[in-house]
């Protein structure tokens, strides 16, 4: 496995920890709800599958599979979800970072 994929899936199995942990006060009070607690833990292991069929097929991950798995509207959907602070906000906003951040210009 390239260190590359190695780190992305490292990356998102810390970001799924938090999201799979229980809804906290501090979550709630950030507008965290199961509804959408699991929907977004759904799209990370769906994304975490991806990265890892890349790694059994031999491939690499380029700004298209990005593109194919919409990781340049992660902040987008949080908005959309009126998800905007917090702690796992926070991380899934920061994953998209580090997804992206090779095919930046």
């Amino acid at each position: 496995m390239s260190q590359r994929l190695s780190d992305l899936i490292s990356a998102t199995d810390a970001v799924l920890k938090k999201l799979e942990a229980p809804l906290t006060d501090d979550d709630r009070r950030c507008h965290w709800r199961e509804d959408a607690q699991a929907g977004w833990t759904q799209y990370i292991r769906d994304l975490r599958d991806s990265l890892q069929t890349l790694h059994r097929e031999g491939k690499e991950w380029t700004a298209e599979a990005a593109t194919r798995n919409r990781v340049w509207h992660i902040a987008h959907g949080l908005d959309s979800d009126g998800l905007h602070s917090g702690d796992r906000a926070d991380s899934l906003i920061g994953l998209q970072r580090t997804l992206v951040g090779d095919f930046r210009d």
